[in-house]
């Protein structure tokens, strides 16, 4: 319309100027593929995330946060695309927290809302996911992970159990597919080396893991995961709700050490991946 608009004005100027008409058309050309086109693109991943979160997480959150959660999707259509977490406290209320900034929701959180998001977690059977909250944690479809927290009971210096749930943070899994190119362009164009990627928390660590995995495997390496925590390929169901490549194994919610020589006895892997190396046994099984 602007480069219509503007063409009128030259017409009924009589202005007889090629290189004008010229100069609306790049002008128009280079407006669509800037603005239009990238907003166009920007408006795709904002909906693809809404949609991911509406189908996904809103099933298992109760009606007063849903329509906290739109209010504020009213005033800020960025929400779902920045969106990282969603605490839950009884008696503090409803956090969210977005990459740069964060929304207190004026909703009341009770003991009895915490036990009905659980029921609705557990599918109204919570001794199903049992074992998954005295990890502290639960993966549900699409890769979001619910952490739990709560009174810990402790039997032979294991968790037996989580009781008195107080709060809970769902983590909005995301896959950046493509943010491990410069390191796989760096490293890996005359073949695999031995990588141990370290930096700060919340800076990519398990993300660029994961799109490495996804890149090698792709490109015809044989790779095991070793998800103990099942933070690199979120399995659900026994599918992995991450793209971890066509030639990905996944041992799911193993200890490194045990997983690692499982894989290497039975899978026969050209690569081998871990995430959070922290244990004593776990850097003997590497070395």
């Amino acid at each position: 319309h602007i480069g219509i608009n503007l063409y009128k004005n030259l017409v009924h100027s009589n202005i007889q100027n090629t290189n004008a008409i010229f100069s609306i058309c790049i002008f128009v050309y280079i407006f669509f593929h800037k603005y239009v086109f990238f907003e166009y693109i920007k408006y795709i991943r904002w909906w693809s995330m809404r949609k991911k979160v509406i189908e996904q997480i809103y099933p298992y959150l109760l009606e007063k946060i849903v329509n906290q959660i739109e209010s504020v999707y009213e005033k800020d259509k960025e929400l779902f695309e920045c969106l990282t977490e969603i605490r839950i406290r009884v008696g503090r209320g409803c956090i969210l927290k977005l990459f740069d900034r964060e929304y207190m929701l004026p909703v009341n959180i009770t003991n009895v809302d915490i036990e009905q998001i659980l029921e609705k977690i557990s599918n109204y059977s919570i001794y199903s996911i049992q074992n998954e909250i005295n990890d502290g944690y639960i993966t549900i479809k699409g890769g979001h992970r619910i952490g739990i927290c709560g009174t810990c009971v402790i039997e032979e210096n294991h968790i037996s159990n989580v009781k008195n749930i107080s709060s809970m943070n769902i983590r909005i899994a995301r896959q950046v597919i493509g943010c491990s190119n410069k390191i796989y362009n760096e490293l890996y164009k005359e073949g695999f080396f031995n990588t141990i990627i370290v930096s700060l928390p919340n800076t990519g660590k398990t993300t660029n893991i994961r799109d490495l995995t996804r890149t090698l495997s792709n490109k015809g390496y044989t790779i095991s995961v070793i998800d103990e925590r099942s933070e690199i390929a979120c399995m659900y169901n026994k599918v992995p709700q991450m793209d971890v490549g066509i030639r990905t194994d996944v041992i799911n919610k193993c200890p490194k050490h045990i997983g690692i020589k499982m894989a290497i006895r039975s899978l026969a892997p050209d690569i081998i991946v871990v995430d959070e190396i922290g244990k004593k046994e776990d850097i003997e099984e590497i070395y």
